[in-house]
C-alpha cells in the first residue's frame, strides 16, 4: 500500500506524521502558512520518494530519518532551502525534494 500525500495550506498550518513503509510522493503547497511533515517512521517502497514543494511567504519543515539521503533540488527566489540531513549517498532510502520557494523557506532536518 503506497502512500501519496497532497497538502495545501493558506493562512494556516498543518502537521502530518507518515508511518507508511511505502511512502512514495508528496505535493506540498504553503501560502502564508506552514506545513510540518514528519517522515521519521516512514520507509520507501523502491528506495526513493519525491516531495514537490511550492512556498509563497510561508514555510515547510521536513523531518527525515537520520539514515536517509536527501537530494535538495529546490529553486529559492528571495527565500531559502536548508538541508540538515545526515544520510550518505549509500543510504537505503533516498528523498528528492524539488519545487520553488518564493520569499519563504524549506527546512529539511533530522
Amino acid at each position: 500500500l503506497e502512500q501519496v500525500i497532497s497538502d495545501f495550506v493558506m493562512w494556516s498550518g498543518i502537521q502530518r506524521r507518515v508511518a507508511s513503509p511505502a511512502f512514495k510522493r508528496a505535493d506540498l503547497t504553503a501560502i502564508m502558512g506552514g506545513i510540518e511533515l514528519d517522515l521519521r517512521q516512514a520507509g520507501t517502497e523502491n528506495g526513493q520518494a519525491v516531495i514537490d514543494v511550492f512556498v509563497l511567504w510561508g514555510g515547510i519543515e521536513i523531518i527525515v530519518p537520520p539514515d536517509w539521503a536527501v537530494s535538495n533540488e529546490i529553486t529559492p527566489i528571495m527565500g531559502g532551502a536548508e538541508d540538515g540531513s545526515t544520510g550518505t549517498q549509500q543510504a537505503k532510502h533516498r528523498l528528492i525534494v524539488t519545487g520553488v520557494v518564493i520569499m519563504g523557506g524549506v527546512d529539511i532536518k533530522v
